[in-house]
Parts: C-alpha cells; structure tokens; sequence
C-alpha cells in the first residue's frame, strides 16, 4: 500500500538581516500553506508544515531528508510552497541555453536555489512520486528543470537527473511575479477552487489547464500557470487526478 507525505512551506516574512534590512512581508503566504496542508491531509497525507521563522535553510533540508528516509517506491512526496521566489545569476553554467539565471525560494535566514532542490530530489529513490506545488514569484522551474507541458520523457543528457519522478506545478513562469489575492495567493485561490474538495477528475495536465483557464478569467494574464515534468515518469503518475496517493 503506497504512502503519502508532504511537507508544506510558507512565509509572510523572512529575516531582515539575511536580505538587506527587508523582512519582503507578504500577506497570506502561510494562509496558502495552511489551505494546501488542510487539501493534503483530506487526501490522507501525512503533513508536516515550517512556518515564518522556522523555514529555515536548515530545516528545510532535514525536513525533506527526513521524508527521504521514510519513502519507498510507491509512495509521494507532496511539497509545497508559498512565499517570494527569486532570480540570482547562474553561477555553475547549467543555464546558459536559458536565461542565465538560477531560481530561487526565499527561506527565513536565506535563498536556496534550484540546483540544490535537485540535489535534494536525486537522494530519493527510484519509483517514488515527488509533487511539487509552487505559489511563489519566478517558479516556472524552480526543481531545476523538466519539460513544460508534455508526458514525454526527459532526456537525461549530462545532468544530474532524479531517479524519482517529479510533476512541478507552478503559478508563474521564470520571468514572472505572482500576485496575492485577499485569502490566498491567487495560484492558490484557483487551484483549490478547481479542485473543489476533491471533486476533480482529470489527469495533471487537465488540472493545470483548468487552473489556468480560471485565473485568466479572474485576473487577466499577468501570470501563467506552468506544468514541467523531471525524472522518469510512469504513465500511472502522470495520468492520475493530482495528490492521489
């Protein structure tokens, strides 16, 4: 019998003295942690959640790991994220094809960037599912990469690639900033209302379209809602309705 577990970060504020004197306040960024962990626990996950001050760099990292050690093939992880996301200058040349640049989320005491969420990623074993839901500014591939919008596989070429398979959902593309809604973040606010307490039936690429189609409805298209995919990827994850377990 497979398992669930997920994680859930979210952040109003960070510290000041670890982004030049600013805490980058936000609104109802552990609103959506709070919404996406109460979504994740109906589904039967086992949730565990950092908050404000405990999102730490550090903490960050044991919390993943310590999922790492519980899955096994089968399961999946759920992780999700809402606070600032952030572009730095790529420093290791892997994104020299794109636009130069590494994304980042914005943790309490600093940033991590997506070459080390990867990092985190390929420490999984093989056969594990890891969804990634990201409400955050310049998120489109925050896991590092993967290809948008297709069910094909990603050639591995030279890089370092998961063994497990990765689904990242995302309310904006690289070059784009998110917006807050009065609740949630308005990623957040459409996708539950699309997934509508479980009512949903389609696959993820249905579910990313239907997200899509409502915030343009809603709030026009200054962000884009982005479907990637890393990893092997077996045809029962990719066609499943989303945090199925």
């Amino acid at each position: 019998m497979a398992n669930g577990y997920s994680l859930h970060v979210g952040l109003d504020f960070v510290n000041s003295d670890d982004y030049n004197g600013s805490e980058w306040p936000l609104d109802v960024a552990v609103k959506d942690m709070i919404s996406m962990r109460d979504l994740a626990a109906k589904q039967k996950f086992k949730t565990t959640c950092l908050q404000n001050e405990e999102a730490t760099i550090s903490a960050f990292i044991s919390g993943v790991r310590s999922i790492k050690d519980k899955v096994k093939a089968g399961d999946i992880f759920l992780l999700t994220y809402a606070g600032h996301g952030y572009q730095t200058k790529d420093q290791n040349g892997d994104e020299e094809e794109g636009d130069g640049k590494d994304e980042n989320l914005c943790l309490f005491d600093g940033l991590f960037v997506d070459d080390k969420l990867n990092e985190l990623f390929c420490e999984f074993p093989a056969g594990v599912r890891i969804l990634v839901v990201s409400d955050c500014c310049h998120g489109g591939s925050i896991h590092k990469y993967g290809l948008a919008d297709t069910v094909e596989e990603v050639p591995t070429e030279e890089q370092d690639e998961p063994l497990a398979s990765v689904i990242l959902l995302s309310g904006t593309a690289d070059n784009q900033e998110a917006y807050e809604g009065e609740e949630n973040g308005r990623f957040t606010e459409c996708l539950l209302e699309v997934w509508d307490e479980g009512e949903f039936e389609g696959n993820y690429l249905a579910f990313k379209r239907a997200i899509k189609k409502k915030i343009r409805r809603k709030y026009g298209a200054q962000q884009s809602v982005m479907l990637s995919y890393s990893g092997p990827h077996g045809i029962i994850f990719k066609e499943q309705i989303p945090f199925t377990i």
